[in-house]
């Protein structure tokens, strides 16, 4: 037998071809949104998220003020989103300045 008990396979611990493929996929999808990117959104982009990098270290790598990189990185996020077939309104649950001025609950 492959699995010692058989939860293992529910847990998730082995994936099928179908899934490995659809996981390659995804990746190459989501790296050539990455390489679409304006240079510094790429960079700053890649240095904070991809590579974890603290903000102030990535600012300072790229001579950006914390303020333009944390500007940079915003619009980097939601360019790769949109690109990936996202949107950019507001997360639910988070307030939308655009509305009558009530929290959501």
């Amino acid at each position: 037998m492959l699995f010692e008990r058989p939860d293992e396979a529910e847990a998730g611990l082995v994936t099928s071809a179908e899934d490995e493929v659809i996981r390659r996929l995804e990746a190459e999808l989501v790296a050539k949104a990455i390489q679409e990117l304006p240079d510094v959104q790429r960079r700053v982009l890649i240095m904070r998220d991809v590579l974890g990098y603290p903000g102030r270290s990535v600012a300072g790598a790229l001579g950006l003020s914390n303020a333009a990189m944390k500007s940079q990185l915003h619009r980097a996020r939601n360019r790769l989103r949109l690109s990936l077939g996202g949107t950019t309104g507001p997360i639910e649950g988070r307030h939308d300045p655009g509305t009558t001025g009530a929290w959501p609950v």
